[in-house]
């Protein structure tokens, strides 16, 4: 999946229930997550949108709950499934943009456990900041500043080995599994970039090893794609 973000986000600029991301964050894992899985993959689904195209994917705010941030809204309707959360409706769209997002975001956080995201939300600065003055251990419903979201993501992290301002200048990249060798399609692949890539990418400069592929087709810990051209000449 290719997205051109700066052709969209001026159309696409909606917020969604969180409720409807968390159908479609399960529908990607493609299982049943624990409620903290849950919860901190809407937080970095919220966080990184934020960073990206600088406007909330969903209104609901994120607190700060003492075990890493949470939706209250979400939390309440889907209290009954402590264990693991069953998707609800079936019928969410998302916008391009979004799906994108929530798609590489799932690809990137969705195989740690609920303890491991929470551990990670601990040890940056949106959730910690928010929790500035309450004791450890104790609970608190402060919301997660978003302007402190937007910053720290775009400014000390990345999604997919890119960076927001990476994403938002060129496209949100989602690779999709491919065969390698003789099945192996470039224009296909140079298809799906943004145009004012494939125009920045000539085609004798790609290499013949993916794991030498420039940036812009490389999609560093997403999905991991493995060519063997057998002669460049054969291209």
């Amino acid at each position: 999946m290719v997205v051109n973000a700066k052709a969209v986000y001026g159309s696409e600029v909606m917020a969604m229930r969180a409720n409807d991301v968390a159908d479609v964050i399960i529908e990607q894992l493609g299982s049943a997550p624990t409620s903290m899985q849950l919860q901190k993959l809407l937080y970095y689904s919220q966080a990184w949108h934020l960073a990206i195209t600088g406007h909330p994917l969903f209104d609901e705010e994120c607190q700060a709950w003492e075990n890493g941030p949470v939706v209250y809204e979400v939390w309440r309707e889907r209290r009954p499934f402590s264990s693991r959360v069953p998707r609800g409706r079936t019928d969410v769209r998302l916008t391009k943009t979004a799906a994108g997002i929530v798609e590489l975001v799932c690809a990137a956080y969705g195989s740690m456990s609920g303890d491991q995201l929470s551990a990670l939300t601990h040890e940056e600065a949106p959730w910690s900041e928010a929790r500035a003055g309450v004791p450890a251990h104790h609970g608190s419903n402060k919301a997660i500043s978003r302007a402190s979201m937007a910053t720290f993501y775009r400014e000390h992290r990345r999604l997919g080995g890119r960076t927001a301002e990476d994403l938002a200048a060129a496209g949100v990249f989602v690779a999709s599994p491919r065969v390698a060798n003789d099945d192996f399609d470039i224009d296909a692949l140079l298809g799906e970039l943004d145009p004012t890539l494939q125009a920045s990418i000539p085609l004798d400069q790609i290499k013949v090893n993916a794991e030498a592929l420039p940036p812009e087709l490389s999609f560093d810990g997403i999905v991991t794609t493995r060519v063997d051209l057998r002669d460049a000449d054969d291209c």
